[in-house]
């Protein structure tokens, strides 16, 4: 429980960042018709993705130890083959798949010089900026109250 709650703790200051990048990116669509958040993506990602990919990793890279920390419990507790542990192991997976995320969001808006008429360039950022703070919030919630759940039950059926 620990570990998920430093994790959760400390994620909150990338997700804010990815959060006021996206709004960044919305503010620098263009004002022509037809226009969409891509164009104000590669826009944005032109004139500041670099120094916002350097702020991002460096917000990352402080929570990895909480990551892979959270990764190795979930891991060591198939061992135990504790009643109910999917439950536990989905909740873990789902919240690093956040961290995951944000990975490749900042891998993205750092590579400034990529060609965005490659279509497989467009994919990945139309994957990437479909990341939605509010989500990753509601998604840590939900899967902090199962992890919760889960310890509950598991010490309940211990301890009685």
């Amino acid at each position: 429980m620990e570990a998920a709650h430093t994790y959760i703790a400390e994620i909150a200051k990338p997700v804010t960042r990815v959060e006021f990048i996206k709004i960044a990116m919305e503010s620098h669509v263009p004002p022509k018709a037809g226009a969409q958040l891509i164009d104000g993506a590669i826009a944005y990602i032109g004139l500041r993705g670099e120094e916002e990919s350097k702020r991002l990793l460096a917000d990352l890279e402080v929570i990895q130890p909480a990551v892979i920390r959270l990764r190795s419990l979930s891991a060591k507790g198939q061992v135990f083959k504790f009643e109910g542990y999917t439950k536990c192991q989905n909740a873990v997976l789902m919240l690093t798949w956040h961290f995951d995320r944000m990975e490749g969001f900042t891998a993205l808006i750092g590579s400034s010089s990529v060609n965005w008429g490659n279509p497989e360039i467009l994919t990945l950022l139309r994957d990437v900026v479909t990341i939605d703070a509010g989500e990753i919030r509601k998604s840590l919630q939900e899967n902090n109250v199962a992890l919760v759940e889960f310890a509950t039950e598991a010490y309940r059926r211990m301890y009685g």
